[in-house]
């Protein structure tokens, strides 16, 4: 499988975006209460809770996470991204789970860097 880049620069939708979002956050600093402008320019998602070490400072490796463990399948991350329009310049893949266990990952990431977005993941 060969790895896609994504592009070199961001798309221009997603530029204005964060000009929005960052001129959001001035305005709110200004204003002393939330002036929201802009959709999400960056969006972490757990692609699964499964981990294969037992770490002792981890929720998950001492198997304690408040929810029941899982992966979250392409369908559902495609329903999630495909919210959010402009699409965000970064997607985060790590929380409490160990990314490379969810068997559905390039697609993820596939569907994510052909949008424009920059991928980042966290493993073990």
């Amino acid at each position: 499988m060969a790895i896609q880049h994504p592009p070199r620069f961001p798309r221009i939708p997603q530029l204005l975006n964060a000009a929005r979002s960052a001129g959001g956050i001035a305005l709110s600093r200004f204003t002393r209460r939330p002036v929201p402008l802009g959709m999400p320019v960056m969006l972490m998602v757990e692609p699964g809770t499964a981990c294969q070490l037992s770490c002792p400072h981890c929720p998950t490796g001492r198997n304690e996470l408040s929810r029941p463990a899982g992966t979250l399948s392409f369908e559902n991350f495609k329903k999630i991204w495909d919210t959010i329009e402009p699409t965000p310049l970064r997607l985060q893949l790590w929380n409490q789970g160990e990314p490379l266990t969810n068997r559905q990952l390039p697609e993820i990431i596939r569907y994510a860097t052909a949008s424009g977005a920059w991928v980042a993941m966290s493993t073990n």
